[in-house]
Parts: structure tokens; sequence; C-alpha cells
């Protein structure tokens, strides 16, 4: 073979050599590339893995403090006394709690449509729903009864700490204890006037008759008529007295002057000076007084106060039968006890007899007497000496016992 041609034939396969050598570098370079793509794929993919676990990690245990903080809620709601009902942006009810079933004396499932309905005419919660959640501003109603309860309703969008609305939350404030405390400080005060303008116009009228007649009024009628304003501006000074006596005690500034003294002693005298008033209502009187009485730490004028006025109302609600006041030690303690056969207290109503705004019970007519502040000072009197008062009876017509103990030192 011709040279030329063997030069050419190898120069040939040399150009060969050096394209596939090429062919087999850029093949390496590309497998390199891929595989080292691959390996950073297979990491992202793990890091991708882990960060979805923890996020899942995380959505676990938001989930889990979101169902602990709706249960503390539920609870919350569940204890309150008013009665509450929230509502989602599509009228859904999804929360309430005990009180309002018993306000609206719901039974069984309850939904927005029962309590709307259970409303009636009292008022349009429809209406008010719309409106709240149209301009997003509380709405609170008028004061109105339903089923014995004096209801005051707040309707309040709740919105989230960006301002986005998530519902409204519907509060039926129960406001009766407030309307009865109400109710008895009106008939308080209007007890409080008639009992000052029923003395003030007996003292002008005897004024008035005494400088009418004065030339020709006698001298008996004249002291007759004093009498009669002495007596009155006296129980008007009485009453002042006990205002003034309640008013340090709801301030906390009332105060006894205590010393060692007979109590068994002042006793046996109250009841002396009260006999002859229960003989004139034809009762019995029935003294037990114990006889380790002379050493007892009291004030005296304060502890007389309150005998007085529990003999006072004894007599005054027992018609027939016996009174009797009695005493015992028990322990480190003294106890007094006064009880009568005579109208007795409905089981009721002995716990409100001690309120300023109640009074011991009513006369034959029906109408109230006194001004009930006397068993409230009594109280008063009792806990300064560090003791305590109560009452107790069967019901009307079974009698009333009246105790209290204070400490003999």
């Amino acid at each position: 073979m011709h040279p030329l041609a063997l030069i050419i034939i190898a120069l040939g396969n040399i150009i060969l050599g050096i394209v596939a050598w090429i062919y087999i570098r850029k093949f390496q370079n590309a497998t390199s590339k891929h595989t080292a793509l691959l390996e950073q794929n297979d990491a992202d993919l793990k890091k991708k893995v882990t960060e979805l676990q923890v996020l899942e990690n995380l959505s676990e245990k938001a989930s889990l403090y979101a169902e602990n903080e709706k249960r503390k809620l539920s609870a919350m709601i569940g204890s309150l006394l008013d009665g509450i009902a929230m509502i989602d942006t599509n009228f859904n009810l999804i929360v309430v709690n005990q009180a309002l079933y018993q306000i609206l004396k719901i039974e069984g499932n309850i939904d927005l449509f029962k309590i709307i309905n259970s409303l009636g005419e009292k008022m349009d919660l429809d209406k008010s729903l719309k409106q709240v959640f149209k301009t997003r501003i509380l709405i609170k109603t008028a004061p109105f009864e339903i089923n014995g309860f004096v209801i005051e309703v707040n309707i309040e969008p709740v919105k989230d700490a960006h301002g986005y609305l998530l519902g409204v939350a519907i509060v039926f404030h129960d406001i009766t204890p407030e309307k009865n405390l109400e109710h008895l400080r009106e008939e308080f005060t209007a007890m409080m006037v008639h009992e000052l303008r029923t003395p003030l116009t007996t003292i002008s009228y005897g004024i008035d008759n005494i400088m009418t007649n004065l030339p020709k009024v006698s001298k008996e009628e004249l002291s007759t008529d004093l009498n009669v304003i002495k007596n009155t501006t006296e129980n008007m000074l009485g009453l002042v007295t006990e205002l003034l006596d309640l008013a340090k005690i709801e301030a906390g500034k009332f105060v006894v002057v205590k010393k060692i003294g007979d109590l068994g002693k002042m006793l046996e005298e109250k009841a002396v000076a009260f006999k002859s008033l229960i003989e004139q209502k034809q009762l019995t009187l029935v003294t037990d007084i114990a006889a380790s009485l002379t050493q007892v730490n009291f004030d005296p004028n304060r502890l007389g106060q309150v005998i007085n006025n529990l003999l006072s109302n004894a007599v005054k609600y027992t018609d027939a039968g016996k009174i009797s006041l009695k005493s015992q030690v028990s322990g480190n303690q003294v106890i007094i006890s006064i009880a009568d056969s005579g109208d007795g207290i409905r089981k009721e109503d002995l716990s409100k007899l001690f309120s300023k705004f109640e009074q011991l019970g009513k006369g034959k007519t029906g109408e109230k007497v006194g001004t009930g502040l006397g068993l409230v000072i009594a109280k008063g009197i009792i806990e300064a000496h560090g003791g305590k008062i109560w009452a107790e009876s069967e019901g009307e017509g079974h009698g009333t016992t009246f105790s209290f103990q204070i400490p003999l030192q």
C-alpha cells in the first residue's frame, strides 16, 4: 500500500480516537453532573421530609393546645351565671352554656331558631344579630322580664387580632338580684319617709294647737300636748340614732365599749322592765338565767339594746302564750335565747331578717310595722362582740326563737 495512504489512514484513526475521547469525556461529565444533581435532589427531598415531619408535630401540638383552650373556654363559659350563646358568620350556634337553658326554659337540643322563638315578642333577636353583623357595633337592650328573670341582652361582635369578624357573642345578663335590691331600696326609702313624716306631722299639729289655743288652754291640756311632742321627738331621735348606727356598721366603724360585768343581773333587770308590758297582753314570762354570768366582758349599753329589741319584738308579735328569756354557758361562750309563741316566721324568710331592707313581719292589718333596722343593728352589735346571732322558727303560727352567743371574755 502506498505510504501516503498509510499516513492518511493513521491520521484518520487518530482523529477518530480524539473524537471518541471527547465524546467519552462529555458522557463522563454529564454522568457526573447527573449523579451530583440526583444527590442534591435526594438531600433536598430529605430536608423537605424533615420539614414536613416538624410541621406535622407542630400542627399536632397546636391542635392539642387549641383543644385544651377550647375546653378551658367551655368550662369558663359553663360556670357563668349569665346565659351565653356564640354564633359564627353563617349564623351557626357554636357555643351555649347551661344558664341560657335555665333563663329561656329551653329543653333538649338547642339552636338559634329556638333561642329566637323562646324570646317571642320580648325582643327581635334576629334583627339585632343582622344589625351587629352589618355595623360590627355592640348592641345593648333595655331590661325585660322573662320566665321570672329580669334580663339585659348584650350582642357583641367577636373579632380576631386583625379585626376580622369571627362571629357574635350574645350575653343574657341576669340582673334580677339588682332589680330586687333596687325595689327593696325604694320600699325602704318610702318607709323611712313615712316614719319621719308621721312624727313631724304630730309635732307640727301639737305646736299649732298650743299656739292657737294658748290663751284658753288649761295647764293639764298644755302638759298633755307637750308630752306628746316630747315622746314623738324622742322617737324621731331614736330613728336617727338607728340610722347613724347602721351607717357606722356598714362603714366598719362601729365599736363597742366592753367591760367586765354581771350579764345575769342585766338580763334579770330587762325581764323586770318588760314584765308589765307582757302582762298587759296577758302573756306569761319565763326566765331561766344561768348563775355563772357575773364575770362577762360585754358592753352593757349595746347588749341591753339588743335584749330590748328582741323582747320588744317578741311582745309585739305574740298575742297568746308565753315569752321566755334564757341563758346558758357552752365552753367559753354564753348563749342568750328569747323565744315566743307568736306569729312565727316562714323558714324561707329567716335568712332575710338581718337585712336592712327587710322587716320582721306584718301587723294584723297586713301593714308593715317598724323600720326593720333593729335586727340589723343587733347583728352589728353582736358581731362587734365577736359573736353571732340567728333565728329559728317552724313556720307561721309556731313562734320564733332568737338566739345570740358572745365570748365570756
